[in-house]
This record gives C-alpha cells, sequence and structure tokens, in this order.
C-alpha cells in the first residue's frame, strides 16, 4: 500500500516526521534542509519540501535510480551526486562527509539526519505498525526491509510483549547487517 502514497514508498511517513521535528526545533525554517538519500527518501522529502516551500537539497551517489533523481529535481530539489569511494567501498560516509562540508560553511543549513533522528522510529511505531497491527490483529511475521533500519526498529517497538522474543533477533540481525554495511548512527539531527 505505501508505494500508491504520493511520494511511493514508505519513507513519505519518514519525511513529514524529519521536516515536523525541524520545524519543531526552533532552528529551521528558515533556511535549506540537507539529507543524504540513495532515492526513496530524498523522493519524500522533495514532496514534503515542495508542499511547504522549503528549499532542499538531496545529497545522493551513482547508485540512486535516475528516475529518483529526475522526481527529485522536478519537484525543486538540488540534487548533489556524490562520487568518491569511502573506505568501506560505498559512498554513505562521502555523502554524510559532503554534508558535514556544507554545514561547516552554510549557517543557513539544517541536516535531519535520518541516520541519527528517533522522528523515523518513532513514525513508524505510531503509524505504520499502529497500522498493521490495528487492522490485522495478532501478525505472525511482518518483513521490512533494513536500510538505515527506522522502519523495523519503529515497528519493532510496537510489537505486542508476546512476541517480544521474535522481535528481538530480528533487531539483531538488522543492527547486524547495519553496522556491516556501515549505517551506524553518526551525529545528531540539525546543524
Amino acid at each position: 500500500m505505501e508505494g500508491l502514497n504520493s511520494a511511493g514508498s514508505v519513507k513519505l511517513k519518514t519525511a513529514v516526521a524529519l521536516v515536523a521535528e525541524a520545524e519543531a526545533s526552533g532552528r529551521f525554517p528558515p533556511g535549506r534542509l540537507i539529507e543524504s538519500t540513495s532515492g526513496n527518501l530524498g523522493v519524500a522529502l522533495a514532496v514534503v519540501c515542495a508542499a511547504k516551500g522549503y528549499p532542499l537539497t538531496c545529497v545522493t551517489d551513482p547508485n540512486t535510480n535516475a528516475q529518483s533523481v529526475r522526481i527529485m529535481e522536478a519537484l525543486g530539489a538540488e540534487v548533489v551526486v556524490i562520487d568518491t569511494v569511502d573506505d568501506n567501498g560505498g559512498f554513505l560516509q562521502s555523502r554524510v562527509k559532503y554534508i558535514r562540508q556544507r554545514l561547516a560553511g552554510e549557517p543557513g543549513l539544517y541536516w535531519p539526519n535520518q541516520y541519527a533522528s528517533a522522528a523515523g522510529p518513532r513514525v513508524h511505531r505510531d503509524r505504520t505498525a499502529q497500522s498493521i497491527f490495528g487492522e490485522l490483529g495478532h501478525v505472525d511475521c511482518v518483513f521490512i526491509g533494513a536500510g538505515t533500519t527506522g522502519t523495523l526498529m519503529g515497528c519493532a517497538d510496537f510489537v505486542p510483549v508476546e512476541q517480544s522474543d521474535e522481535v528481538a533477533l530480528a533487531q539483531a540481525a538488522a543492527l547486524a547487517l547495519a553496522r556491516r554495511v556501515g549505517d551506524q548512527p553518526m551525529a545528531q539531527p540539525g546543524p
């Protein structure tokens, strides 16, 4: 069902939550949001920022789907493609390094930081998991993709106590995977 929302993925919930957290911080607006994305979150943030009139910079890499880049740009986002391979053999750390450099030189930037913000997991606990368990009742199994693991962790926080052993196993596996690919929390949200 999430693929049918206006941003095309579950990341719309994360984007709404990250922007709401930025607004509530008192440090944004004014200014420009900047966020690292491999695609779906960038599209979702571009949808939210276009609706609110906020400028947005999406920091991507060569692995980002060209269609996602075109959608971000069509919605008014500046898209920066980082092609420097990091020490882990990917681009994530290079994208984050770029954002930190921009933050140091541009005081009007605000980084929601999907990797460290509690807003993502919280919105998936309060909305995604609420929908799943509220509509279906007892659920034997839920398959959730694990990138930054925000959706997984948020849904896991909602799971009824009688299913907590299975959830703990899934959380441990997701955290091990995230550490292996370098998606560890890196900083607090904001400038």
